[in-house]
This record gives C-alpha cells, sequence and structure tokens, in this order.
C-alpha cells in the first residue's frame, strides 16, 4: 500500500484501517486516502479500477464519497465496495448491503466478526478485487442476479465472482429493471418465485430495458426442468445448482 499520488489499481478511503484488509488487497498497488478532500483529489488525479470506503471514513462521510464518485465522469462503471469492521455484534448488514446498492455501490462487506464469519468476508473482498482486477479480462461477462432472498443471492454471486465474472444484485423487479437499465448486463439470472417477480413479464421487460443489447435471462427454480409455457427465458436451471453447471453455461455463452 501507499498513500502517495501515482495511479493505483484500489483506492482506499478510510481513517482506521484493519491490516488484515491490507493484507488481502496486498497484491494490488492501492492508494489509501483519510480524508473526504483527499479522496476528491486522489479522483481527480487518477482512475482507479475499484474503490473501497470503510463506512466510518471521515466522520461517516460514506455515502457523500460513493455520491461524488458516482457523479464523475469517467467512474459509472468502476465499481464502490463499502465496508465496516467496527463495531462487533453489530447487525442490519442486509439493509446495509441494499443501501450501498440503492446509491451505486457494489456491495456491502461486513467484517464486523471474528473467526470464520471475518474470514469469509475478507474472502469475499479478496473475489471482487480478483475479479475486477484480473490482467485478463476476456470472458469476463456483466451479470445482474435478481432474488428476494439476499443471502442466497450473494451465494450465487460468490460463485459467479469466482469464476471471472462482474456480479450486481437486485431484490424485487422494480430494482432489478432499474439495474438492467443502469447496467446493460450481458446475462440475468432470475429467482423465480421471489415474492413480486413475475417471471414472464419481467424477462420481457428486462431486454426493453435494456436496449438492443438484450441480456441473455436465465430462470433458477426449485423443482422445474422445463421452461413454463410462453416463457421469455432463454434457459432454466433447476436447483440445486453446482458451480460446475453455472461455468458450463457460461462458457457456452461466451
Amino acid at each position: 500500500m501507499n498513500a502517495g499520488s501515482a495511479p493505483a489499481d484500489i483506492l482506499i478511503a478510510a481513517s482506521q484501517v484493519d491490516e488484515r484488509i491490507f493484507g488481502c488487497l496486498a497484491q494490488y498497488h492501492a492508494t489509501l486516502v483519510r480524508t473526504f478532500d483527499d479522496a476528491k483529489r486522489a479522483l481527480r488525479e487518477h482512475v482507479d479500477r475499484l474503490i473501497v470506503i470503510d463506512l466510518n471514513f471521515d466522520g461517516v462521510r460514506t455515502f457523500d464519497l460513493l455520491q461524488h464518485v458516482r457523479s464523475l465522469a469517467g467512474f459509472e462503471r468502476v465499481p464502490v465496495v463499502c465496508l465496516q469492521a467496527s463495531e462487533p455484534d453489530a447487525g442490519f448488514a442486509s439493509a446495509l448491503d441494499r443501501l450501498v446498492r440503492s446509491v451505486g455501490g457494489r456491495a456491502f462487506i461486513d467484517l464486523r466478526g471474528e473467526g470464520e464469519k471475518f474470514t469469509q468476508a475478507l474472502e469475499h473482498l479478496g473475489q471482487i478485487a480478483a475479479s475486477e482486477l484480473r490482467s485478463d479480462a476476456n470472458g469476463s461477462q456483466c451479470v445482474l442476479v435478481i432474488d428476494d432472498d439476499c443471502d442466497a443471492a450473494h451465494q450465487l454471486g460468490n460463485v459467479l465472482e469466482y469464476l471471472g465474472h462482474d456480479v450486481d444484485y437486485a431484490y424485487d423487479s422494480i430494482a432489478g429493471l432499474d439495474a438492467a437499465r443502469r447496467l446493460r448486463p450481458d446475462i440475468v439470472f432470475l429467482v423465480l418465485g421471489s415474492a413480486g417477480i413475475d417471471e414472464v413479464e419481467l424477462a420481457r421487460q428486462l431486454r426493453h430495458a435494456c436496449g438492443p443489447s438484450k441480456p441473455y435471462v436465465v430462470g433458477i427454480a426449485k423443482g422445474r426442468t422445463e421452461k413454463p409455457a410462453n416463457s421469455a427465458l432463454d434457459h432454466l436451471l433447476a436447483q440445486p445448482i453446482s458451480a460446475a453447471r453455472i461455468q458450463n453455461l457460461l462458457q457456452r455463452l461466451g
């Protein structure tokens, strides 16, 4: 890590940083900033490929910085990850993840724990960094996961990120359409039977929202092996789904 102004892979905005986070990202060239003004200065000097913001950054200016990033030309698709490594045993991780995504962030990673929970969260951060900063970007696709079960969505997303794809999430049909318009994904994984999601109509609306770059829509369902009549789905996967099946499908599409 360095605190200079040279171009970097990662911009880390944090007033205090757990050294284990540095260890997780040690293989990358990163710039550390501790104040909002320093962050704005760094963003003027270079475009980073990943931005990590601690939730307690500079007097809790996390969302000020996230919104500032999204207002800058050239940063529209730069992923922003928010994390929190303080206040052990605090809750609301799912709510914070939804909040971060609602203002344009990629994910919220909850590091407020010890042992296996902390290790898994740190691995998630490492997977996102590897996905965004891999030198060989060939074959990487933009994938949107729509599921009202946040934990299940992220289980699938973790597999997709491990396979080298850029993943975003939506937890209802309205958010799914908004994300599709913003991201223009290559592939959408739509979990059938989610609350408030009409699979046939939503698949059609997703294609309309993306304009000419129509996504490949994959339905995921329990106990179903055939697409429903008049379905707008391109493919149907029955749960449980192995990483190998997902990889095989994406390789065929790539």
